[in-house]
């Protein structure tokens, strides 16, 4: 059999916790990851996989488990039973397989995927590069501040980009509300656009412009910006007009 290495994050020094680690799990790339049985059953809810059924004796042998998931998977999962901010971040593959394994190993994702927790941070990041697997995973668990985070980068999706595999994982709830998003949007949009900006008859057209610009400073797509920008300069126009008609 092959020797093991120790995890640089979970190692037999790490002083994780008070008492000394009373666990080995290695993962299938015999990556060792020295844990705790007390941390981990009052985590889980299902004794680990039925792993473990009650906490070892304090100074008894270690136990070792060989586990399937790979250390990248298992190095999220005991980031997250530990509260354990990454020293480097997860991979995309990492973190999506080890939120299924949490279903395994009894982990509840609501609790432990939200705002200051290790695992919003990386989950925020692949966001910005993959919106939509990432508003799934949030949609399949109801973590709203996830999925509100992931939609600001899917108002440009297009519907035939989502898969029967992302429906699925979502959900009909989010399904509806990310089809719904982007007509939503652009309904806010015009309706914001179409108020007058001052009942004050003689504003100046300069004014308008000035204010009405900074907006699109906080949109990230193109296509979005050019439509603000020529409905921009179509107001400052028809106001200047209006303002010479009698």
């Amino acid at each position: 059999m092959a020797t093991s290495v120790p995890s640089p994050a979970f190692h037999p020094t790490a002083n994780l916790d008070s008492y000394p680690s009373d666990i080995v799990v290695t993962s299938s790339d015999r990556i060792a990851f020295y844990v705790h049985s007390r941390r981990i059953l009052s985590v889980s809810t299902n004794h680990f996989a039925s792993l473990l059924i009650q906490p070892l004796p304090i100074g008894g042998k270690l136990k070792v488990f060989l586990l399937g998931e790979d250390s990248q998977v298992l190095n999220v999962v005991f980031h997250t039973i530990y509260l354990k901010p990454f020293g480097q971040s997860p991979s995309p593959v990492a973190v999506f397989v080890a939120i299924d394994a949490f279903n395994k190993y009894g982990i509840p994702v609501d609790q432990y995927i939200r705002p200051n927790t290790p695992l919003f941070p990386p989950l925020l990041a692949h966001a910005a590069n993959d919106p939509l697997n990432v508003y799934a995973v949030a949609g399949q668990y109801n973590l709203y501040e996830l999925a509100a985070a992931a939609s600001a980068h899917l108002l440009a999706l297009d519907p035939e980009d989502v898969t029967d595999e992302h429906a699925v994982r979502m959900g009909p709830i989010y399904l509806k509300r990310l089809l719904l998003l982007r007509p939503a949007r652009k309904r806010l949009l015009e309706e914001l656009l179409l108020q007058g900006p001052s009942p004050t008859p003689n504003l100046p057209s300069a004014t308008i412009q000035a204010t009405l610009s900074p907006i699109g400073n906080h949109i990230g797509c193109r296509d979005c910006k050019a439509a603000l920008d020529e409905r921009i300069q179509q107001i400052v126009t028809n106001w200047e007009k209006a303002r010479k008609t009698i």
